[in-house]
């Protein structure tokens, strides 16, 4: 029973990421960046810029999820149902639609490089380690 409960929690996240707006890697889909993302007044205000230059302030919700802003970018384009998008240089998987666009941004690059160095680090001191046992039973 728990392993079907597993499998329909997958099947929910994989459904509703494929409805999201967001595009998925390798898909046919217009490429926006949004920069300039502040808390003023108890919204957000965001510059969002089409390829060609184009730009778009907008102001969302301050709880407003990647799939709001999202659905906001399909219709400024118009003819698209999905959207890529680079906030402040992190882009966002379909899996990400329902995080806060904040929180998002507030889980910067920089972060994953350190959790990638610890990682990193970790995985040296194992090496170090198994190293150590060869050459004890040696």
């Amino acid at each position: 029973a728990l392993e079907l409960q597993d499998d329909t929690e997958d099947c929910r996240a994989i459904c509703e990421a494929a409805a999201s707006h967001l595009a998925l890697a390798g898909s046919l889909a217009p490429v926006f960046t949004v920069h300039d993302v502040v808390v003023q007044d108890g919204v957000l205000q965001l510059t969002a810029y089409k390829i060609c230059g184009e730009s778009q302030n907008m102001t969302l919700p301050l709880g407003a999820t990647l799939e709001d802003l999202a659905n906001q970018l399909v219709q400024w384009h118009g003819r698209c149902e999905n959207v890529f998008m680079c906030l402040e240089g992190r882009v966002p998987s379909p899996f990400d639609w329902n995080k806060a666009i904040a929180d998002f941004i507030a889980g910067t690059p920089e972060e994953e490089e350190e959790s990638e160095d610890q990682s990193a680090e970790e995985e040296e001191e194992s090496e170090e380690e198994e190293s150590e046992e060869e050459e004890s039973e040696e």
